[in-house]
């Protein structure tokens, strides 16, 4: 399950990149506000990105292993549920983070399920 931890660890910071250098990818609006927002997430996103690789190269234990993956799962899944209700509610750019956050939760839930023990 130390592949869900690489794999998202390269998603998050390739996002959290993108965020840092052009956050207005996402924003409907220029406001200094939104792009602030979008900027802090962006670092969020480096941040859980340099952790999860950290925790898929040295994570011995099994347990931390198991619910970190949950929690990845999680993370992905309200993540995308949020932006679909900002997309819908004009507050977004787009439906493409919407569609990439539910992807990876059902991939990493599958790769969970297959895996566990």
């Amino acid at each position: 399950m130390k592949w869900i931890f690489n794999i998202n660890g390269w998603v998050e910071i390739l996002a959290g990149l993108a965020l840092i250098l052009q956050p207005d990818i996402l924003a409907l609006q220029d406001s200094p506000a939104t792009i602030i927002a979008l900027k802090l997430y962006g670092i969020l996103a480096l941040a859980f990105g340099m952790l999860s690789l950290l925790v898929g190269r040295f994570g011995e234990h099994e347990k931390l292993i198991h619910l970190g993956v949950l929690t990845i799962i999680g993370f992905h899944l309200f993540l995308a549920f949020q932006i679909y209700g900002a997309s819908r509610g004009g507050y977004w750019n787009g439906d493409a983070p919407f569609i990439m956050h539910l992807v990876l939760a059902v991939f990493f839930g599958a790769l969970f399920l297959k895996h566990r023990k």
